[in-house]
């Protein structure tokens, strides 16, 4: 009886042990697959003419991000949920079998290419402190979406029957997987950082403050009156300057995607006062844009600044 009951012991902690290895990697697929759904179910609901590409796809930003932040560990997770959720996504829309299938292609393809950029030059612990380490996830985040949107343009040709000409298609995708990435993955890319490196109590106060200060500000200042932008948004522009300066990169990249979304939001619903989708578009990326470079090209001075400070604590402890 006892040996049949240490069987059965032996036998279940043995189906646990094969078992509770698979469920970090299934849950990240869920995970990341729930993300990238949603996601694209926000970009599909503004899609530029006539091509019908989304004018933002910051799902890009979520696989890139989780491969950067995660390294080799996390390839399969994410290309299975990337793979269901480009498809479901596709298919709830008013895509064909065969352009889901495309697109699912690229949208697995694209994160794969940029994280192995990126890791070919900087290895398994990237992190966005430095210029270099800055330009080249650049550099990454334009071209996977280049050679992403290659590919895509054929199967907008072969199986959405537009009308726009190829170059309008192609850059269509690439300005809208190429802002995706530069806006989300810093912030997932900084997540991961924290698993070595997490800030000391002062500094985690004082930039989670700072961000819901602009929160609250974007909210604000994003549902009044397009005239009082003029005098509300300027405070919204400083406190990311001043969360790169004195914080980790990860309080920057956050504070970016938070402005980054409001502009997303409004432009995607119309609240933005401007007649032509067009002229919307074409402001709307401009700012991201330019949020993200700023934010980004700030951080490794914060950074520099954290160190030289600890430096001169020890020095001063020393002497």
């Amino acid at each position: 009886m006892e040996s049949l009951q240490q069987h059965i012991r032996c036998g279940a902690s043995s189906s646990r042990s094969q078992f509770l290895p698979w469920m970090g990697p299934i849950g990240l697929a869920v995970g990341v697959g729930v993300a990238y759904f949603f996601a694209a179910q926000l970009s599909l609901t503004l899609l530029t003419k006539p091509d019908g590409v989304a004018v933002f796809w910051p799902a890009a930003g979520i696989s890139s991000g989780t491969l950067l932040a995660l390294g080799s560990s996390a390839r399969l997770p994410v290309t299975l949920g990337v793979a269901a959720a480009s498809t479901v996504a596709s298919l709830l829309g008013d895509r064909s079998v065969a352009a889901a299938i495309v697109f699912a292609l690229c949208n697995v393809g694209e994160p794969l290419l940029v994280a192995w950029l990126v890791k070919r030059r900087f290895g398994n612990n990237f992190r966005l402190e430095s210029l270099s380490s800055i330009l080249c996830f650049f550099v990454a985040a334009g071209i996977g979406p280049a050679i992403s949107g290659s590919v895509a343009t054929v199967g907008f040709i072969l199986f959405y029957y537009s009308d726009a000409s190829i170059l309008t298609t192609w850059l269509n995708w690439f300005a809208s997987d190429a802002l995706g990435i530069i806006m989300v993955a810093p912030l997932l890319i900084g997540l991961g950082g924290l698993r070595r490196d997490f800030p000391e109590k002062r500094e985690l106060t004082s930039g989670t403050l700072t961000l819901v200060a602009l929160v609250i500000v974007t909210a604000i200042a994003f549902g009044s009156p397009t005239h009082h932008w003029y005098t509300v948004l300027p405070l919204g522009m400083l406190l990311p300057a001043l969360l790169a300066a004195y914080c980790r990169p990860v309080f920057a990249a956050a504070a970016a995607l938070v402005l980054g979304f409001a502009v997303v939001w409004t432009t995607t619903f119309g609240i933005i006062d401007l007649s032509d989708l067009h002229d919307r578009i074409h402001a709307a990326r401009s700012m991201l844009l330019a949020i993200s470079i700023c934010t980004l090209v700030l951080a490794p001075r914060g950074v520099i600044k954290r160190r030289l400070s600890r430096i001169a604590i020890i020095g001063w402890r020393m002497g």
